[in-house]
């Protein structure tokens, strides 16, 4: 069905929990813009936060990442990460239009090891490891050995999840999907009220398991396979020449299985 706006999704929900007429002197209100207080949008948003992450854990092709660059300069090992960080999905150093350096994490028992190391220059060894406080967006990632020279870092990244803050702010339910949430939240509303939830939990999940067989196969023109282990054998020269199977397979690759 593609984008569903919040007031489709509260109508949706009060169906299935048989909430109706709903509005601001229900049981559970609409909407309710005193601080701190829960609503029916309240139980949306929480329920879309979860099908959020059921769709981020589906990894394959992400759905949400986003970039964002970061300025490494010379003597700062620790950088703040976006506000709306969620979860890494990788760090690279541009040192160049060709000189692309992918990072990787390094264990909490190598970290005096990484900060031995005194040369931090285009392809020497360096890693990087994820820090947190409970303080709401501070979100930081420190870069090993302490940096000797400026280079741009850009970050690949899952934002975190962004309430529908009006009626007429948009989620995208994929073909459908904010049926789940639709049926979460009634099942929330009806438990709030003390009442029977009847084949809400086996409806919810029957779409639970819908979603999570489909939600990594939307790049369906090309099933999930191992590429390019060792990419360096495909140069000429090295192991060998590529095969047919232009690196994946080894060079006695037969095509005529096809």
């Amino acid at each position: 069905m593609g984008s569903v706006n919040r007031a489709y999704l509260r109508n949706l929900a009060r169906t299935y929990a048989d909430g109706r007429p709903g509005g601001s002197s229900s049981f559970v209100p609409d909407s309710d813009a005193t601080l701190n207080a829960v609503s029916l949008d309240t139980l949306i948003n929480t329920c879309l936060a979860e099908l959020f992450d059921v769709l981020v854990a589906a990894r394959g092709h992400e759905y949400y990442a986003t970039d964002a660059d970061i300025a490494v300069v010379s003597g700062t090992k620790l950088y703040a990460l976006p506000s709306d960080f969620y979860q890494l999905l990788s760090i690279r150093l541009n040192w160049g239009p060709t000189q692309i350096e992918e990072l990787h994490p390094f264990g909490v028992r190598e970290r005096t090891r990484y900060e031995m190391l005194q040369i931090f220059d285009r392809f020497t060894p360096k890693a990087y490891r994820l820090q947190g406080t409970q303080t709401a967006s501070a979100r930081s990632v420190e870069i090993l050995p302490m940096p000797r020279t400026a280079v741009t870092a850009n970050i690949r990244y899952i934002p975190l999840f962004a309430p529908l803050n009006d009626d007429a702010a948009t989620f995208d339910g994929v073909n459908g999907w904010e049926k789940l949430v639709a049926l979460k939240v009634a099942i929330e509303y009806r438990t709030i009220a003390e009442k029977p939830i009847g084949n809400l939990a086996q409806l919810y999940a029957e779409n639970f398991a819908r979603i999570s067989a489909l939600a990594d196969q939307r790049n369906a023109n090309y099933a999930e396979q191992i590429q390019q282990v060792f990419p360096e054998r495909h140069r000429r020269g090295y192991l060998g020449s590529p095969g047919s199977g232009n690196g994946i397979f080894d060079d006695t690759f037969d095509e005529s299985f096809n």
